[in-house]
């Protein structure tokens, strides 16, 4: 029952093509990778964002805390 409910209430899955890996030179002069995240770094990925959660400085504990919620939900 809530199996159905829930295919119901969710947008129609669209198939993306990957997102290709993108460098950055960061003011240091070291380049950063900028890549898709995949399902099985989740655990990893929540480890890292979970002690921003306390942190109460600019907004990182909300956006820790959405960031956190849409990694669970994914």
């Amino acid at each position: 029952m809530i199996d159905k409910l829930e295919a119901q209430l969710r947008p129609p899955a669209t198939e993306l093509p990957p997102y290709p890996p993108k460098f950055l030179m960061l003011a240091s002069g070291e380049k950063m990778v900028i890549r898709q995240a995949k399902r099985e770094e989740v655990p990893f990925l929540l480890e890292v964002i979970r002690p921003l959660i306390s942190v109460e400085r600019d907004f990182y504990d909300l956006v820790a805390a959405r960031m956190y919620a849409e990694l669970l939900g994914w």
